[in-house]
């Protein structure tokens, strides 16, 4: 901006702060930004889920869950290069992550309502598929049986 105009850098920020009332924010990491119906769909399953919480005795504690994540090693953009001029009554801006390294492991993890039933590491060069989730599922029952005989 200040080559554009032609005038110092500092004298930029001055403007931009002072006159203009602008700060330099920021922006907040979030894992994916959603869309309006992923959110309002999210929103009706959490409903319906809390409903049965409340009207089944036991609802909760029969649930087991499964979460299949990669674990990335970033190389992270620093504050300075992620933030932004804004006026003080803006929001702050959101961005997700889009560039993935190289570096990444897969893990399969198993929950219930007490914490974690199996972790189950994916080696690098391995085809999750079918054949693949069948020896995972024959390595949770034992967790299952020990917690729930």
């Amino acid at each position: 901006m200040a080559n554009v105009l032609g005038i110092w850098y500092g004298s930029v920020q001055n403007i931009l702060k002072d006159d203009l009332g602008m700060r330099r924010v920021c922006a907040k990491f979030v894992p994916r930004i959603l869309t309006e119906d992923q959110m309002e769909n999210r929103k009706l399953i959490a409903a319906e889920l809390f409903e049965r919480s409340v009207n089944e005795k036991d609802f909760l504690s029969k649930i087991i869950t499964r979460d299949e994540t990669w674990v990335f090693a970033y190389d992270p953009e620093t504050k300075l290069h992620s933030s932004e001029w804004h006026t003080t009554t803006s929001p702050r801006p959101k961005k997700s992550r889009v560039v993935k390294s190289q570096l990444k492991v897969m893990f399969i993890v198993f929950f219930d309502s007490e914490g974690l039933v199996h972790l189950e590491f994916v080696s690098n060069g391995q085809m999750v598929n079918s054949s693949f989730y069948i020896e995972v599922l024959k390595c949770l029952r034992d967790p299952i049986w020990r917690k729930r005989q």
